[in-house]
């Protein structure tokens, strides 16, 4: 049957499973489990639909969580970017409308780190890390000078030493160690080849 609730929502009751429905919009089972049957909006910031999906933000239209065979989605709505902030507000992941990443902190898997500042030379620098495990065997990083030259580093028993640098000014590369070589080494023919000591294999 149905009754008239003081708000003015019919309270109908089916017998045979024992549900209740409010106005039509809220159902209340035998079991004691209660479900929305339409939307659900909060003051039109946070819409909550029937169908698996949510929408949040002023006007209910910067965020949306959704889905997809096999993916559950977090996603900015039209002109919307998605920030993810750690400890209150710190932000930790930006992702803008060009579908660009950038990173506050350090990017770390066990064979790879990228950091915003380097590791082995002055904080400001970039830097990449390569390794097995959780040891790094090389970095690749942009000096913090004001020539900002390429830098290649080995670690070797905890000793993090300059292997190679390319200046930025002048494209030229300068090798910490000998340089070895299994066959000629020739120029152009305007080049000249300096060493400071030797090179094996000339």
């Amino acid at each position: 049957g149905q009754i008239l609730t003081p708000s003015g929502y019919n309270l109908a009751l089916n017998p045979n499973t024992g549900t209740v429905t409010i106005g039509g919009i809220i159902q209340c089972s035998g079991a004691g489990t209660s479900s929305f049957v339409g939307p659900v909006a909060v003051n039109s910031k946070l819409i909550i639909s029937n169908d698996g999906t949510m929408t949040w933000g002023g006007a209910a239209d910067y965020g949306n969580l959704t889905w997809d065979t096999g993916y559950a989605i977090i996603a900015g709505q039209s002109g919307k970017g998605i920030e993810f902030k750690t400890n209150g507000s710190t932000t930790a992941l930006t992702l803008d409308t060009s579908q660009d990443a950038t990173f506050t902190g350090t990017v770390d898997t066990p064979q790879l780190k990228v950091y915003p500042s380097s590791s082995s030379d002055t904080a400001g620098t970039a830097t990449i890390e390569l390794g097995v495990g959780s040891t790094k065997y090389w970095s690749f990083r942009q000096a913090a000078t004001a020539e900002g030259d390429l830098v290649i580093d080995r670690t070797y028993s905890s000793a993090n030493t300059e292997a190679f640098r390319i200046a930025r000014a002048s494209g030229n590369a300068t090798f910490a160690g000998k340089v070895t070589s299994a066959a000629t080494i020739t120029g152009d023919g305007s080049t000249t080849l300096t060493t400071k000591g030797y090179v094996d294999g000339l």
